[in-house]
């Protein structure tokens, strides 16, 4: 299995549900790559 496997197995694993279980856990998630260094800025100033 490659990284692509990783991400969605069986139906399972969408990039939605990893999305909301970072969130929950309190991990900061860009919307887009392009918002990747605006986020770092972000939480690196907190």
């Amino acid at each position: 299995m490659g990284h692509a496997g990783a991400i969605i197995s069986r139906g399972r694993g969408t990039a939605e549900s990893k999305i909301n279980a970072l969130t929950l856990a309190g991990v900061k998630v860009a919307g887009v790559p392009m918002d990747i260094t605006a986020l770092l800025r972000k939480v690196l100033v907190q």
